[in-house]
Order: structure tokens, then sequence, then C-alpha cells
């Protein structure tokens, strides 16, 4: 994505990483991967011996190192924020070269943007991984134009 980006910041374990969104105001962002256990992985439609992420991001709670992914910031830079969130993939997978990612939005409305998202820029994604799509709780190769509930990002070793 050849999208300006915010500047990051991560802990130790590079499973977290922050930046500022800086728009109509600054609003603090969080970015957080969580490794699914096997019985996850399952009840999500995939096979148990996959290592998987969840990648979540949101507005930080003031005080705390946790976020909230349910209300929209609005803040006029969402572009800015996506790619920069799409950054955090690279520094992640230098520390965990075999991780798969899952996302899904936190409404219908975002698993849709998302969806919007990797078919515009769905050139340089295939550059570096595979996406399938979640319908009808089975997992498939990404079709554009193909309405899903759930995508998984496999980096191209």
């Amino acid at each position: 994505m050849k999208i300006e980006k915010y500047q990051l910041e991560t802990t130790n374990d590079g499973l977290k990483y922050f930046f500022d969104s800086i728009g109509k105001t600054t609003i603090e962002k969080i970015v957080y991967y969580q490794q699914f256990p096997s019985s996850i992985i399952i009840k999500v439609g995939l096979p148990p011996e996959l290592e998987v992420y969840n990648l979540a991001f949101g507005d930080r709670i003031a005080g705390t190192d946790d976020f909230s992914d349910k209300m929209p910031s609005n803040n006029g830079d969402m572009e800015k924020v996506l790619a920069t969130v799409v950054d955090t993939t690279f520094y992640f997978w230098k520390k965990y070269p075999q991780a798969n990612l899952f996302l899904t939005g936190s409404s219908i409305s975002r698993t849709y943007l998302y969806q919007k998202k990797i078919e515009r820029y769905w050139d340089e994604i295939t550059e570096v991984a595979y996406v399938a799509g979640r319908f009808d709780s089975q997992f498939e190769l990404f079709e554009k134009g193909k309405n899903y509930d759930a995508f998984l990002i496999i980096r191209k070793r």
C-alpha cells in the first residue's frame, strides 16, 4: 500500500502496536495480535494444527492497554489508519513467520469495509499473502464480489 502511515510503537513480544490517529482530533490506537487456542481455531472452521492469530484494533481506552472496536472514530484518516494496521503485519510476521491472520469486523459493516479494502488493494496483498474468506462457516479462496464474514490471511513463504 503506497499510502502514508503513522509511526508505530510496539511491545517487546511484537503482539501489540500503538499509534496516534491524527485527524479531527488525536486518537490513540492499538493493534493487537492474539493467538487462538486450537479449540477456537476449530470453532472458526480451520484445521487445529494451524498457527492462527486474531488481528484486532481499535481506540485505546484511556489509562489502559485495552481498546474498543465498537464505535467509529470518524477522524477523517481511515485510509492512513488502515494502512498503518496493515503495516503492523509485516513487523508481526518478522517475529511470528508461521502465523496466519484471522480478521473480522466488530460489525457487518466493518467486515464489509475490510472486504472492500482487500478488493481494492488485491494486487499488493497477493504479492505477499494468500487470502481466504469464510462463507457458510467454511473458508475458501477469496473471490472478489462475494460477501464473507471473516478472512484468513496466509503469508507467502
